[in-house]
């Protein structure tokens, strides 16, 4: 609460003594409510206005809006907080919310304390409203995957990748000379040549890269 002097009035005097300060709330509008008090032995009115939502004041004698600062983000604000609430595990929110739902998590990304947080690279996250950084995944072999996504990224065909862990297409390895690498889903191991058929350059995509042996040679 802050008070507006702009509209106050003497509305009633008094004996000698003064009296307790009074808070009476207004019915007509939440966002008001009057104080009662009697300095100099007489009633004065002032008008108290609420922090907006989306905003709160801890001073316990504010004397303008200036005191209603911004909810900070992982965090809400309903008309009149004295302090920000937080949001749930797995679930976010701006800075400036005014809404008690809190964002569920989005895929890719896990909210231990109301702030989204993307997955590490070479992890993923399928799912929503996680809170951990347990929930990423590490991408498995075959794959890899940047920051902060949902589903992994096969190696293209021609490469392969037979640990866990990648963060980058560059991690995905070429198919060495004698194998091919075409495994749908990502290769984690190459595939030999058929019998019969040799391949003298690495990045086979497929078994018809591999070359038939010539005349005078067997493979």
């Amino acid at each position: 609460w802050y008070p507006d002097k702009s509209g106050f009035a003497e509305i009633i005097t008094l004996g000698t003594n003064p009296t307790d300060a009074v808070l009476v709330p207004s019915v007509a509008d939440p966002n008001f409510a009057a104080l009662a008090f009697t300095p100099s032995s007489k009633l004065w009115l002032y008008n108290l206005t609420n922090c907006p939502a989306g905003k709160f004041s801890s001073s316990t004698a504010a004397t303008s809006d200036a005191t209603c600062q911004e909810c900070p983000a992982g965090s809400y604000c309903l008309v009149a907080s004295a302090a920000p609430i937080p949001c749930a595990p797995g679930t976010y929110s701006d800075a400036g919310s005014s809404s008690a739902l809190c964002t569920y998590c989005t895929v890719g990304k896990y909210c231990p304390s109301g702030l989204q947080i993307p997955c590490p690279l070479g992890t993923y996250n399928p799912a929503t409203k996680k809170d951990a950084i347990t929930d990423c995944l590490v991408c498995p072999p075959g794959s890899w995957r940047g920051l902060g996504v949902s589903q992994v990224t096969p190696c293209v065909p021609g490469k392969y990748r037979d640990t866990i862990g990648a963060s980058t297409a560059d991690h995905c390895l070429a198919c060495p000379a004698g194998y091919y690498c075409d495994a749908v889903g990502g290769t984690v191991a190459p595939t030999p040549c058929p019998a019969g058929k040799y391949r003298t350059e690495a990045g086979a995509a497929h078994s018809s890269d591999c070359l038939s042996c010539q005349k005078g040679s067997y493979c």
